[in-house]
């Protein structure tokens, strides 16, 4: 078995379609991948099993097909968002800043800024975590990862908190209609902070 071109285990077989691990240069091997079972029907494999029983063959029951495409249908969406909106937004400020009408207050401003940066630095936050994940040492400890989780954190109730807040001030100055365009932010920080919340990038609890 090969995995990234890096990591090696090499196996033996034991009995018809079951493979026993010889040696390997990682101790992932010995923890997940000890043996492997393949369930051949006429011939053509139709299952893989490791270790205790996992079935390699399928999706967990919450990472089905639907939902890896939604997921990552959801993720360029809000990559896209969270990299083109702060230049869209600073450039459109700029443009319009000795307009004073129809402008919406400093501090509804303020509130959709700390959300829109919330948001960017959580997508910068991630990838930095992946890239660390995928292209430096796929099989990191949780431990080294947990910086990364901890901003997730931080970065979610810094939005949810600017969000209330936001909609506290548009109610008050009776700017909900007025000020629609914001609300292309909030949406997009829920999509993002949902979906990291789903794929266990950010813990609410514990």
């Amino acid at each position: 078995m090969n995995i990234g071109g890096v990591y090696r285990g090499n196996y033996i077989q034991t009995a018809d379609y079951t493979y026993a691990l010889a040696t390997a240069n990682h101790p992932m091997f010995y923890n997940i991948f000890p043996n492997l079972h393949f369930k051949a029907v006429n011939g053509k494999v139709v299952q893989i099993m490791i270790g205790k029983g996992q079935d390699l063959s399928i999706l967990p029951d919450n990472r089905n097909s639907a939902i890896l495409i939604t997921s990552f249908i959801i993720a360029i969406f809000c990559i896209l968002y969270f990299v083109c909106a702060p230049i869209v937004n600073l450039i459109y400020a700029t443009k319009h800043r000795a307009v004073r009408s129809n402008q919406a207050s400093g501090n509804i401003i303020i509130c959709h800024w700390i959300m829109l940066l919330s948001g960017t630095v959580a997508v910068i936050n991630n990838f930095a975590c992946l890239f660390r994940f995928l292209a430096i040492n796929m099989f990191r400890s949780y431990n080294e990862m947990k910086l990364h989780i901890i901003g997730n954190n931080i970065l979610f109730a810094v939005c949810i908190i600017s969000i209330v807040f936001f909609l506290g001030f548009s109610i008050q100055e009776n700017g909900i209609v007025k000020n629609k365009r914001f609300f292309v932010t909030v949406l997009f920080s829920l999509l993002l902070f949902t979906l990291l919340i789903v794929w266990n990038f950010l813990k609410l609890l514990g």
